[in-house]
């Protein structure tokens, strides 16, 4: 019942029997544990919110954590793929302008992955060697499966110098469609294989 309507009906019944006969005060007792049971619940509804909002918060910064190691590693894959003698020559255009695409292309690919997927995501730590295309490959660990290749290669068009191409590859069409991710040009004399001192 209302507090305002229980009060009038007091009030009302005092008036009525001039004081000889007074309410019960199991309604103002019912009436006090009801708030104080409806004030309870309310602050164990709150504290529970503030709890949820708390781990998704925390789950969402380690997400966070884990995708900012995920990218530092990554760069650092880059620059082994490189080698000392070409990464002098193109490690500033490359931060420019292929970085910047290269990590775009991993927040959006990893944003779309559940907890699980994500935290089981691992970064292969072997480039490819020599003419080898592979930077590194993301992958799945629990199975083994790669889910998203970030290649360069090689390009010499007739009458032109060298450039990089800097692309990548996708599990969702079987790795066989190119993305580009941008071109580096490197001269019109053939460039040293890849990780050569």
């Amino acid at each position: 019942m209302k507090t305002w309507l229980k009060r009038s009906l007091v009030v009302v019944i005092s008036i009525l029997t001039l004081g000889f006969i007074s309410p019960s005060h199991s309604l103002w007792t019912d009436q006090n544990d009801h708030d104080k049971d409806s004030k309870r619940q309310k602050s164990e509804i709150q504290h529970e919110r503030s709890e949820s909002i708390q781990l998704t918060e925390s789950e969402s910064h380690d997400r966070k954590q884990y995708v900012s190691a995920l990218l530092q590693e990554a760069e650092a894959q880059v620059y082994t793929k490189f080698g000392p003698r070409i990464k002098r020559k193109i490690e500033e255009e490359f931060h420019q302008m292929i970085w910047p695409n290269m990590e775009e292309v991993i927040l959006s690919f990893t944003n779309a992955l559940s907890d699980e997927e994500l935290f089981s995501l691992r970064i292969s730590n072997t480039p490819g060697r020599g003419e080898s295309e592979k930077i590194f490959h993301l992958y799945d660990d629990k199975t083994s499966e790669d889910r998203l290749r970030i290649h360069v290669r090689r390009e010499h068009p007739p009458l032109d110098g060298y450039y990089f191409h800097f692309h990548y590859h996708t599990y969702k069409d079987g790795f066989t469609e190119h993305f580009s991710l941008g071109k580096i040009f490197w001269d019109r004399n053939t460039p040293p294989h890849w990780m050569s001192a």
